[in-house]
């Protein structure tokens, strides 16, 4: 009776030896398929938001430094409901008239101050830099927007 009974549980035993194989293989290849794929998420959402972050500062950076100044009649603005340091970003619409006759409509999204905001208004003069090689790059040149919205007309 004894060795039936030991028979018996070695039988089960191998039973769910041969039962846990597939499962231990299955659960080994999700422990390491799902590291595998949450990696490859997150350097994808990294890749894509630091490559186009960086790609920005370094148009900016460009626009800064070898963009031609042009003026710039606003269209339209609309803030976009982002803030940075509680400061609102706003898509700015504008007409460029460059200095050798080119004129063309872009749009450019600026982080301005709620003083800067003020002194714009649709149909305001501003002076702006774009990359003539892509006209959808264009800057606002801040120093001059207090000076060219109000042009005095004496």
């Amino acid at each position: 009776m004894l060795f039936f009974i030991r028979l018996l549980t070695t039988t089960e035993t191998q039973h769910q030896t041969s039962n846990l194989e597939p499962q231990t293989k299955q659960s080994m290849l999700l422990t390491l398929i799902i590291p595998i794929l949450t990696f490859a998420v997150v350097v994808a959402v990294f890749h894509r938001t630091l490559i186009s972050f960086f790609k920005g500062i370094y148009s900016r950076k460009k626009l800064v430094s070898e963009g031609v100044e042009a003026e710039a009649v606003l269209l339209n603005m609309q803030q976009t409901g982002l803030y940075v340091n509680n400061l609102p970003q706003v898509k700015l619409q504008m007409q460029v008239k460059t200095v050798s006759g080119l004129n063309f409509i872009t749009e450019a999204k600026e982080i301005l101050s709620f003083v800067d905001l003020a002194q714009l208004h649709i149909g305001g003069t501003l002076v702006v830099k774009y990359n003539p090689t892509n006209l959808k790059e264009v800057m606002l040149v801040r120093e001059d927007i207090l000076i060219t919205q109000y042009p005095y007309r004496g």
